[in-house]
């Protein structure tokens, strides 16, 4: 990767070729998540794909289709049948995956759904 004045980029075509491929891969599962690539990202994507010969559009910017239900603590905790400090600690060990905002840990339900269902297996 070459860097250029101008907050410009120039990738070497197999490095924009890899680059969308990953774009490509990760963006269902990001949707499964409930969140979506800018759609200057998508367009990036299309451009590198138009340049290989393949003149496959970006995706249209998906309008929230993937529904997924964020928890707070206080619900994953009573769910569990526990206190949020052990939610916390589940965090903290990387045992239960969240995404912070703030000071703020929000749960995916499956994620939480997943988490008991090995806890039981155990």
């Amino acid at each position: 990767m070459k860097f250029v004045a101008h907050d410009s980029i120039i990738l070497h075509v197999n490095e924009a070729r890899a680059l969308a491929d990953v774009i490509v891969q990760a963006t269902p599962l990001l949707q499964q998540r409930g969140l979506n690539l800018h759609p200057n990202i998508l367009n990036l994507v299309a451009g590198i794909n138009s340049v290989r010969g393949t003149s496959e559009q970006a995706p249209e910017p998906i309008e929230e289709t993937v529904t997924s239900e964020w928890l707070s603590t206080s619900e994953a905790a009573e769910i569990m049948g526990c206190g949020t400090r052990n939610i916390i600690r589940l965090i903290n060990k990387g045992n239960l995956p969240s995404r912070q905002v703030g000071s703020v840990h929000h749960i995916l339900r499956d994620d939480l759904d997943t988490f008991l269902k090995y806890r039981k297996s155990k």
